[in-house]
């Protein structure tokens, strides 16, 4: 599964990267920019296995670099788990060439859906994560990629408590 990670991630870098000039800087976010995006992802979640995510997310930049904003996300492993949230983050870009390292906090709460011998069951949860990663945006600010390593932690429901990681394609509309 790493290799197809690696694998998807030079392709699409390389695919955007051609002809924009990728060692010069990239047009960096300043203060009062926003940005809506749709989100698509894929990573490894918890106690689930590969989990596929797909949202929206709004950002505003308070200050150079520095972003605060909303996500709504809908997660789905295939395996009888699935996720419907919202909550703010806050991110901090460390710097602005094309390959940016971030770090970022965030707090979602939604409802989970789950099937466990044919036996449904809907709980609340509430989930506070700690990211790390690398984005890569490209000049025009059209489109960003990204390979995140992180830490989440469930009150309401010990399993979604552990490690995750994947990666996040941004289509970024505004």
């Amino acid at each position: 599964m790493i290799r197809l990670y690696c694998l998807l991630l030079l392709s699409v870098f390389f695919a955007s990267a051609h002809g924009q000039g990728f060692l010069k800087e990239a047009i960096p976010y300043q203060r009062n920019d926003q940005t809506v995006s749709l989100i698509f992802s894929g990573g490894y979640g918890g106690n689930f296995g590969f989990v596929a995510k797909g949202g929206f997310r709004y950002e505003y930049f308070l200050f150079d670099q520095l972003s605060l904003g909303v996500e709504t996300v809908i997660n789905a492993n295939g395996r009888g788990y699935g996720e419907i949230s919202m909550g703010p983050f806050l991110r901090y870009y460390l710097r602005t060439t094309p390959i940016t390292p971030f770090i970022e906090t965030r707090y979602s709460y939604g409802t989970i859906l789950s099937r466990i011998n044919d036996e449904v069951s809907y709980k609340s949860s509430g989930l506070f994560s700690v990211n790390g990663g690398l984005c890569y945006l490209n000049k025009s600010r059209t489109f960003g990629l990204e390979l995140y390593y992180g830490y989440q932690q469930s009150i309401k429901n010990p399993a979604l408590t552990g490690f995750t990681s994947g990666i996040r394609l941004n289509v970024i509309l505004k």
